[in-house]
This record gives structure tokens, C-alpha cells and sequence, in this order.
């Protein structure tokens, strides 16, 4: 599949409108979270719907998503879904190599196939670390038939659950009856919309797609970089810093004691960024408790 930068040309006027300003103009009118979208006009999509490209590049979206959650899981018992990140990565990608074919239905195959290989990770941060701690497998290098068969059995069960699921949720309008509104995928289908009504919409993508390769680049290099400089780049020791200047000599020490400083990680900082303060309040006080 060849790449051809000239085959999307976009007036200067409508390039230089945000996603988001366009975003927010699209979806004005619809305002009931439990109805469909207002008729849009979309390019016709052509062609077959999966191809091999999006499989891959929904495969690959997954792959990033699942080696992120692993490590956030375990390290905070939350993980993010894929969806989000598999709409705009497959429309900056497919939207400039093929933009008579590339559509909405399109693009949500490759979010689908992203969040469905980012699912896996679900499994590694629960059930199989408390398989470990209950003394229930050896190790992983001797458990990795019992892991597999745990995962595979993991995929049929939710590939047997979401049919009935659906038929209950969404058939039978029970998600409307307990205002369940699944934050995350109506935002994947505000924005796989809007995308495909702007006409900038796919430089925009695909400056977000930049930004976001840099923000990855940055983080990798602060991780790496952060053991040569542990205590500015990494660990702030605050309540150190407050013993040796005497202030709170003996609440500081306590609280060192207890482990208790700032950590500059990117994952959390990231995080962060994605949730608002209810969540975050929730997190910080179910954290508390379990310490």
C-alpha cells in the first residue's frame, strides 16, 4: 500500500481549524447520549472493510497498549482502553495513504481490532499475579502452557459473553435505564465522526499522532536518563529536605519513614492527564487505604 502525500490537498482556510473546535461545532445538536448521531455526510467507503494493513496496525496499537497496562496495572490496578488510540493512529495513517476508500467504517475496525488485542493485558494483572501469591503455579518459564491455556480461555469467555451483553445492554436499552453511558467508546465515536467531517481533520491527526510519538520519546529518555540522576529526575525526597531544614523535624521524618515522596514518572503523569478529580480522588483514597 503506497503512500501518495499529494493526493490530499486541503484549502489553507480549513487547515487551520483545530479538530477540536471542529469537534465541538459537529456535535452540537446531539445531546441525548443514548441516540444515534444526526444524519452526516461521509465519503462512500469502498472496498473491504478489513483489510490486512488495518489488522496490522490495530495489532500493533494493541501490542503498545498491552506492554503500557501491564505495567501501570500492576504498579496501580488501572489500565486505559485502546480505542481511542487505534481511531486516531488508523485514520492519521490510512486517511493519507488512501483517501477515497479510507471511511468511518473503516477506522472503527481498526479501533475494534486494537481494543480487543489490548484486552489481553487484563488477564496479567489480575488473575495470573494472585495465581502466583496463593502459591498456585511455579514459574513462568515452567507455567507457560498453564498461562496460555488461561488466556485463551479468558478470549472465548468474553467472545461467549458480549452476545448476550449487548442484547442486554444495548438491544434492550437497560445501559439508558441505568444511565451507563461507556465514557470511552462515545468519545471514540465522537471523534472517529468528526474526523471524517472536517476536511483537515486528517492533518490534524496526523499532527497528534507527532506530538504523541514525541511524548512517548520524551518519556522513554526520562526513564532511561532517571537512574544517573535518581533524586532530581526521578525521587523527591521533600520530607528529607524539610528535616534538613528543620521545619516539621519530626512529622518529616515520620513521613519519610513511611515511604512516603514524589515520583516523577511518566505513566502517572500520563494518567493523570486522562482522568478528572473524581477519579483521581478515588484512586488517591483507595491508595491510602491499602497502605
Amino acid at each position: 500500500m503506497a503512500c501518495d502525500s499529494n493526493e490530499v490537498q486541503y484549502p489553507a482556510s480549513e487547515s487551520s481549524n483545530s479538530l477540536a473546535g471542529d469537534m465541538d461545532k459537529e456535535m452540537e445538536p446531539w445531546t441525548d447520549r443514548f441516540t444515534p448521531f444526526p444524519e452526516t455526510t461521509f465519503p462512500e467507503s469502498s472496498g473491504t472493510l478489513v483489510t490486512l494493513p488495518s489488522i496490522l496496525v490495530g495489532v500493533i496499537c494493541g501490542i503498545m497498549v498491552n506492554g503500557s497496562n501491564i505495567y501501570l496495572g500492576l504498579k496501580t490496578g488501572w489500565t486505559s482502553s485502546a480505542n481511542l488510540l487505534g481511531s486516531v493512529v488508523g485514520f492519521a495513517i490510512f486517511k493519507n495513504c488512501s483517501p477515497a476508500t479510507f471511511g468511518p467504517h473503516q477506522n472503527n475496525i481498526v479501533q475494534t481490532i486494537a481494543t480487543a488485542s489490548a484486552g489481553l493485558s487484563s488477564t496479567f494483572i489480575s488473575a495470573i499475579p494472585a495465581t502466583y501469591q496463593l502459591g498456585l503455579l511455579d514459574t513462568p518459564s515452567k507455567d507457560l502452557l498453564h498461562i496460555l491455556l488461561l488466556t485463551v480461555a479468558g478470549g472465548y469467555f468474553g467472545l461467549l459473553s458480549v452476545v448476550p451483553l449487548r442484547k442486554f445492554f444495548i438491544e434492550k436499552k437497560s445501559a439508558q435505564d441505568l444511565n451507563l453511558v461507556f465514557p470511552s467508546s462515545t468519545v471514540t465515536a465522537l471523534t472517529i465522526r468528526a474526523m471524517h467531517s472536517v476536511a483537515s481533520s486528517a492533518s490534524t491527526a496526523v499532527k497528534q499522532l507527532r506530538v504523541t510519538i514525541w511524548a512517548f520519546a520524551a518519556a522513554g529518555t526520562l526513564r532511561i536518563l532517571s537512574p544517573l540522576a535518581t533524586g532530581v529526575l526521578w525521587e523527591w525526597h521533600v520530607f528529607t529536605w524539610a528535616r534538613a531544614a528543620n521545619l516539621f523535624p519530626d512529622v518529616a521524618m515520620a513521613a519519610e519513614s513511611w515511604g512516603w515522596f514524589i515520583e516523577w514518572t511518566p505513566a502517572m503523569i500520563g494518567s493523570g492527564m486522562l482522568v478528572d478529580m473524581n477519579i483521581a480522588a478515588s484512586f488517591f483514597a483507595g491508595s491510602v487505604l491499602a497502605w
